[in-house]
């Protein structure tokens, strides 16, 4: 049986998402594990590896005891990240919503190209629609986590 979790923790959590950090949820638990890149960039440990092979000398550490149990459980299964929630397109989806054609259209142009999301930033601040950004791109981050619930069979509470 899973565990129920909660849909903020689950929401909040791609948003702290650190670059080279990995998030898994245990489904029986809910307990959320963090796990670095360089502690899954180890050796993992297999019954009869001691005896069979010889460890040469810049062999890598063994795996935590996190990183072995997620390596080997079906209990866990890896958040969305960042770069599964397609914030470009968030962006896009809230100038195209902009009620204000030539706000709209504005937001548009400056969302083309190398550096748009900072080009984004600074108009979305003179605009005085951050507020309103930060509060559409949190209901898309919501509305993809429960998607990624329902895909897995997650049950959560609001």
């Amino acid at each position: 049986m899973s565990a129920r979790v909660s849909l903020k923790t689950l929401v909040d959590e791609p948003i702290c998402f650190v670059e080279g950090e990995s998030l898994y949820l245990n489904r029986k638990t809910g307990e959320i594990v963090h796990v670095f890149e360089d502690e899954m960039e180890v050796d993992l440990e297999f019954p009869g590896d001691e005896e069979e092979f010889a460890e040469p000398a810049d062999a890598k550490p063994k795996a935590t005891p996190n990183v072995q149990e997620i390596s080997e459980s079906e209990d866990y299964i890896a958040l969305p990240t960042q770069w599964n929630l397609d914030e470009y397109r968030t962006m896009e989806r809230f100038c195209i919503a902009v009620e204000t054609p030539k706000v709209r259209d504005r937001l548009l142009g400056v969302i083309r190209g190398s550096g748009a999301f900072r080009r984004f930033k600074n108009a979305i601040r003179d605009f005085g629609l951050e507020k309103q950004w930060y509060e559409y791109r949190d209901e898309a981050i919501k509305e993809e986590v429960i998607g990624w619930c329902e895909a897995y069979g997650i049950a959560f509470d609001p």
